[in-house]
């Protein structure tokens, strides 16, 4: 009876190691890509590991059920860059993702929702640095700039409006007013929107420039 109880309590014994073997090869793919998504947005390594532990967070209570490992690794260094208050447009994530918009979108409100995360949307100033660098303007530019859309926030004439539109159109302005070349097209790249949506945004923050005698 002892041999026939130890023999049919192997299979599950095999099963059940079969289970953890394959939940830790898929934390561990999962970590790797949360890696190398970081790796590619220059992220800082203090928010690499934040993300690293939102995955962990994520795979522990299931939330890996439904969704690719790959959507919620992007959406774990999307919801850590925004609660570090350095967000990334979300179509930088997306494009250094090998999943689509829609799927980074649906992992990310599932992390949200089961983390009770408090994520406000995000403002223009917080892209201005990262805009700033990725163009090669000044510390000059980027403080005129810095300066000028907190001004706008102050305001409120950021509501409604894309914040990352917002930083590069602010960013442009600052650039001219201290006599330093960049393009529209340059900065419509790095901002992830279209050339279109920044001389919009131009045309509504321009004044502050003006009127501040820049």
């Amino acid at each position: 009876m002892v041999g026939e109880a130890g023999g049919s309590s192997r299979p599950r014994w095999a099963q059940y190691n079969r289970r953890l073997s394959h939940n830790e090869s898929t934390l561990r793919h999962g970590l790797k890509e949360v890696r190398a998504l970081a790796a590619a947005l220059e992220a800082t390594e203090s928010m690499t590991e934040a993300a690293g532990v939102a995955f962990r967070r994520s795979a522990d209570v299931g939330l890996l059920v439904g969704q690719s490992l790959e959507s919620v690794a992007a959406a774990s260094i999307y919801l850590v860059a925004r609660e570090h208050g350095q967000p990334f447009p979300l179509a930088h994530v997306v494009s250094v993702s090998p999943v689509d918009r829609q799927a980074v979108k649906s992992a990310y409100s599932k992390l949200v929702r089961e983390f009770d995360a408090a994520v406000a949307p995000p403002l223009p100033t917080a892209f201005i640095h990262r805009f700033a660098s990725a163009v090669g303007v000044s510390q000059s530019v980027c403080r005129l700039a810095t300066d000028i859309a907190s001004t706008i926030v102050g305001d409120g004439v950021h509501v409604g409006q894309s914040p990352t539109g917002v930083a590069a159109a602010v960013i442009y302005g600052a650039a001219r007013s201290c006599g330093e070349a960049v393009t529209q097209e340059d900065l419509a790249d790095v901002a992830f929107v279209s050339v279109v949506t920044l001389s919009r945004q131009w045309q509504r923050v321009k004044t502050y420039f003006e009127s501040s005698g820049q």
